[in-house]
């Protein structure tokens, strides 16, 4: 996505110690002083860079005066989460041990086999979780009041959801920061949600007390930046519907919208309408459950559809194509 921006990047998390803007946080460490806080930021700012920020590990502070000097210059937010506790701490454990934070440092950073004999520090990796979500709950909740309209989307969304509703997301992110989705070809989508693991989940149990660890982090609830949603519908009778149902709504990457999700299986084909009109229809997903109950009916095989994005309070119409 940076790539298809026209604004420059910096390195990513460059508010970190050992990184281009080290200095932001090394004075206000020093100095506890606000004023030169605004002013570095803002001597920041004023360029347009793109900025990928670790706000978890930062002053709430700084998180603070980003938020607000950014809204100066028409900046974009999206925070790019997990829901789940357990894969993204047993990573974090794994990488803080052996300095590996991605498949290039496996041959560029070899380390020693005894790190797996060091015990995971449980309370102090659960705490982080902890403050990391009521950090990023604060800097979601501050920007939505600010009505600078956060964008959010979970890596469940992204690599452990339907490829279809996935790819819906990725579009909709495209479009929303750079103006387009122009770079959003079906290669670049199943290159990117249906890509494999680094090479490493075998090695983040290896720990002499992961059990434990994972058995305290299934106690976590999951983390979510979006709220649950369902949505009533009627069905013109021209549609002939064989079979129907509309599931719980999907969400979106805005609070405020969502997509339907459902099944229909008819004699004709049909559209969707809502009060809004902004949504689009995905057609002729798979839906082998629907076709072992209807083996017989042409279209059984792909009668599931997505539809939308729509907002939490609008319903829908499905009709007839004309």
């Amino acid at each position: 996505m940076f790539n298809g921006s026209s604004f420059n990047s910096v390195q990513h998390e460059p508010f970190n110690i050992d990184r281009i803007f080290k200095h932001v946080i090394e004075q206000w460490k020093e100095n506890q002083n606000i004023q030169i806080l605004y002013e570095n930021i803002e001597c920041i700012l004023k360029e347009k860079p793109l900025i990928k920020h670790c706000l978890e590990i930062m002053p709430k502070e700084l998180n603070q005066v980003l938020m607000e000097v950014s809204a100066k210059y028409g900046y974009k937010h999206l925070f790019l989460y997990r829901e789940k506790a357990k894969s993204r701490l047993l990573s974090l454990n794994y990488s803080m041990k052996t300095n590996v934070w991605g498949k290039e440092h496996l041959v560029t950073r070899p380390f020693s086999k005894a790190v797996f004999d060091e015990v995971i520090p449980i309370e102090k990796l659960i705490d982080h979780e902890i403050n990391a979500r009521n950090e990023m709950q604060w800097c979601y909740e501050y920007l939505s009041k600010d009505n600078q309209r956060p964008l959010a989307v979970s890596f469940e969304q992204l690599y452990k959801s339907d490829f279809a509703y996935s790819s819906i997301l990725v579009k909709q992110l495209f479009v929303e920061l750079i103006g387009n989705d122009d770079l959003v070809t079906y290669e670049f989508l199943d290159k990117t949600l249906k890509r494999g693991s680094q090479g490493t989940n075998d090695d983040y149990t290896r720990f002499p007390n992961s059990n434990e660890f994972i058995n305290n982090l299934d106690s976590l609830p999951d983390f979510k930046l979006y709220r649950q949603a369902v949505v009533d519908y009627t069905i013109s009778d021209d549609v002939k519907a064989i079979y129907h149902t509309v599931w719980p709504c999907l969400p979106g990457i805005c609070f405020e919208q969502f997509f339907v999700q459902g099944v229909l299986l008819s004699e004709h084909g049909f559209d969707i309408e809502s009060s809004q009109n902004i949504g689009e229809l995905v057609r002729g997903l798979d839906s082998q459950r629907v076709h072992k109950m209807y083996p017989e009916q042409r279209g059984s095989k792909q009668c599931r559809f997505i539809y939308g994005p729509i907002l939490s309070r609008e319903d829908i119409r499905i009709i007839k194509c004309t």
